[in-house]
């Protein structure tokens, strides 16, 4: 897992450091979220695991081709 703080004016934890391992077997379900740069939070794409949250670099292949196909149902 990456780790996570929260955000200036945020209740939700945000991502400090990202991820470019494939980690896309660790994923459930299939939501996620977008969390812009700010403060100290970087640009991410957060996943859900069972073991918390996985924070993942938006621009590692990996994710280019897993957001698309959760994005289309």
């Amino acid at each position: 897992m990456v780790n996570s703080e929260t955000g200036p004016g945020s209740k939700r934890p945000c991502c400090i450091v990202v991820t470019n391992m494939d980690k896309c077997a660790e994923v459930v379900g299939e939501t996620y979220r977008q969390q812009a740069a700010r403060g100290r939070c970087v640009k991410a794409i957060i996943f859900n695991t069972k073991t918390g949250q996985l924070c993942a670099d938006p621009n590692t292949q990996w994710l280019t081709l897993r957001v698309p196909r959760i994005a289309d149902p």
